[in-house]
């Protein structure tokens, strides 16, 4: 058998709130992670990024979200994303 690709899922816990939850897909060389931020377990937003330097992180309107919530997501993100490539 050959493996076409490889799906882990993560999560990272921001507060006990916030939390962002990841998929992380490896098909050879390429890796790619997507996931959603959630705020009490509902969906707020959703980002992505991968190995060819494509990042995306995007809110939904009226998220709830305070500003430094905002910050904590995108820079918890961020330090993932590092992580991971």
């Amino acid at each position: 058998m050959e493996v076409q690709k490889t799906t882990t899922e993560g999560k990272s816990v921001i507060s006990d709130t916030l939390k962002l939850t990841y998929n992380i897909y490896v098909k050879g060389s390429k890796k790619e992670l997507t996931g959603d931020i959630r705020k009490n377990d509902e969906i707020v937003g959703r980002f992505n990024a991968s190995n060819n330097g494509i990042i995306g992180f995007s809110l939904y309107e009226d998220n709830g979200l305070t500003t430094d919530e905002i910050n904590q997501s995108f820079l918890k993100f961020a330090e993932d994303v590092a992580a991971s490539f």
